[in-house]
This record gives structure tokens, sequence and C-alpha cells, in this order.
């Protein structure tokens, strides 16, 4: 029902005019009051609090501004450091046993890494970190591109040399290279590139 403003008189719902005293009624109906008058329903707990959520949304646009920020050269750094280490510390070779070089066997060949070896496998992984992140944080210099890339060219000869039967155990014959070896190749042929670039965009 709708009580007329004018005169009090109530008037069926949707009705124009007031019965009694023919005034305009307003256009209110008691679906409409009640709805309005209805509590809220309580929304839905998330499970993250807002601040959590401001501060993942903070660190996945920082995220998105770093990848958009790194470029190729910066890319294949990373992914030539991340191959070299790799190849520090995956199987590099096997060391054939005494016994399977006479041909008497009575032994096992040994899987062997860079790293397991001492000075030179810990020496090879720093060198792929270091070069890996290196240009995150240093300007393009002709300096530093040349030491880069005499560093990981270095480490490329040594990888050569062992392939060539020049080892660094010493033994007389060329040993059966593991993954850990192409990975070690790859990965410093790829630094050597970067590095190069860089000392060829600064001069």
């Amino acid at each position: 029902m709708i009580t007329c403003q004018s005169c009090g008189a109530q008037s069926n719902d949707g009705a124009a005019t007031c019965s009694a005293c023919g005034k305009p009624l307003p256009q209110t109906s008691t679906m409409t009051t009640s709805a309005a008058t209805a509590p809220a329903s309580p929304q839905p707990s998330r499970g993250i609090s807002p601040d959590a959520e401001k501060a993942m949304r903070h660190a996945a646009d920082q995220a998105r501004g770093v990848v958009s920020n790194l470029g190729p050269e910066k890319t294949a750094s990373i992914a030539g450091g991340l191959l070299g280490l790799l190849g520090a510390v995956l199987p590099f070779y096997v060391i054939p046993n005494v016994g399977d070089i006479l041909g008497n066997g009575g032994g096992t060949s040994t899987s062997s890494s860079l790293v397991s070896q001492g000075s030179i496998g810990i020496a090879v992984m720093l060198l792929a970190v270091v070069l890996g992140v290196g240009p995150l944080f240093t300007a393009r210099s002709r300096m530093i591109g040349l030491a880069g890339f005499g560093l990981a060219s270095a480490v490329l000869g040594m990888l050569i040399s062992d392939r060539a039967g020049l080892s660094f155990f010493g033994q007389s014959m060329v040993p059966d290279f593991g993954i850990g070896w192409y990975s070690g190749l790859v990965g410093f042929a790829v630094l050597a590139w970067v590095y190069w670039r860089r000392s060829m965009a600064s001069s």
C-alpha cells in the first residue's frame, strides 16, 4: 500500500493518484522499501589481509619491471652463468679404473665433478656466478668487458684442453666426458660472447 502525503489515505501499490484526494502519489513500493531497509549481507572473508595483498601486488610489479628491464644481453649472461655453475657441480668426466684400462676388469669407473676436485672446481663455480650476474650490477665498460671475456675464454681453453687430453688429473688418455663438461662449455661460451659484446659496445 502507498500512503498519500497530502491526505494520508491508503492507495494500492502502483496507483498514480490518491483515490481520496486525486493528488499524485510517490512511486515507491513495499518491495523497494523492504529492499532498502534490509540489512546488507556480510562480505565473504578473504584468505589474506589487505596489507598482504598490497605487498604481493607490489612485489609482482617489481618482478615484472626487473624482467622487462633485463633485455637479451643480461638474460643471456644469467643463463650462461647458470649453465657454467651446473657444469662445475654436475658429473664432469668419468675416470676409468686401472683394471678397466688394462682390460682385466675388477674395477669400476668413477664419476667426478669439478667442485669435488677442490680449488679448480670452486674457482670455476665462483667465476660462473660472478660473470653471470656481472652485467646486472656493472655499467658497460671496455675494461670490464675485456676482463670478463678473458676469464670466460680461460675457462673455455681449460675445457677444450681437457678434451685434447691435457686433463687436470694427468691421465695419459682422454677421459669420458659427462654432462657437466658440455654444460660448462656452453655456459662459458655464452658468457664470453656477452662480455665481448659489452667490450665492443663501449669502445
